[in-house]
């Protein structure tokens, strides 16, 4: 008895000391746990008619209609500097950190976990800019979440330059 009165004094705690802070769940829980579940759906349902705020004309609803599209901004200096920076915050946990010798892992892959593929690959070299944007607007085939929530359409495809200019060795 007294573990399981120890037990829910702890609960209890926790849930208080949640409200007090103010802490809720992440935002990406859903998408990290249920990411294959909806595939071709964005986070959260939008009703029926609307528009999202901020969509334009490189809005889309799944991931066939975004491997379709053509990258509008030009792979010049800035958006691959934006590009970079994008990646070191979103990508790089995963994918790894440049280092200009070649990618460093945040986690060494020799702990077995599962990390993200190195998109210098000759596989990624031959996916279209559209099917990149795809990837970060709706998620990867395993673990990957989707960043099409967080990330605006500008950003996706910075990051599909620097991917670019990576993959072509600079």
């Amino acid at each position: 008895m007294f573990v399981t009165q120890k037990y829910y004094i702890s609960l209890l705690c926790a849930i208080l000391f949640a409200g007090a802070t103010g802490v809720s769940a992440l935002p990406f829980n859903d998408d990290m746990v249920h990411d294959q579940l909806s595939v071709g759906e964005v986070m959260r349902s939008a009703p029926k008619g609307s528009i999202p705020l901020g969509a334009n004309e490189h809005y889309v609803k799944d991931k066939a209609a975004a491997a379709e599209l053509k990258n509008p901004i030009s792979g010049d200096e800035q958006s691959t500097k934006n590009g970079k920076r994008l990646w070191d915050v979103n990508c790089s946990a995963c994918h790894g950190l440049w280092t200009g010798a070649g990618f460093e892992r945040a986690i060494p892959l020799e702990t077995g976990l599962m990390l993200g593929p190195d998109l210098t690959a000759d596989f990624y070299k031959g996916k279209s800019d559209g099917e990149l944007y795809a990837a970060i607007q709706f998620g990867g085939l395993a673990v990957m979440p989707r960043y099409g929530w967080k990330l605006s359409p500008k950003e996706h495809w910075d990051i599909v330059n620097y991917v670019r200019h990576l993959q072509n060795g600079k």
